[in-house]
């Protein structure tokens, strides 16, 4: 009564607005996108990536960099502070 919505009734208003709007869109003759057409180019997935840069650099002769591992590596510090323990 306040003009004022939660989130769910946004997400359930949604796709009325969206075919709204492409109706106005296609009444007055203007151009549009949705956002969910395919692509013509898709993107380059990890995999491709990888071959490509491992192709460039067997072309230029450098060596293959060993791989990063997946997690940093964390130190683990002793605890500190008012309330730790001392190692026994």
């Amino acid at each position: 009564m306040q003009g004022l919505h939660t989130i769910d009734v946004g997400i359930l208003v949604l796709p009325v607005l969206i075919e709204i709007m492409i109706n106005i869109a296609e009444n007055e003759g203007v151009k549009y996108t949705i956002g969910t057409e395919e692509q013509d180019d898709p993107l380059p997935t990890e995999g491709n990536i990888a071959l490509a840069i491992k192709k460039v650099r067997e072309k230029i002769g450098e060596e293959p960099k060993p791989p990063m591992p997946a997690e940093p590596v964390v130190e683990e510090q002793p605890p500190m502070g008012l309330m730790s323990r001392g190692v026994q």
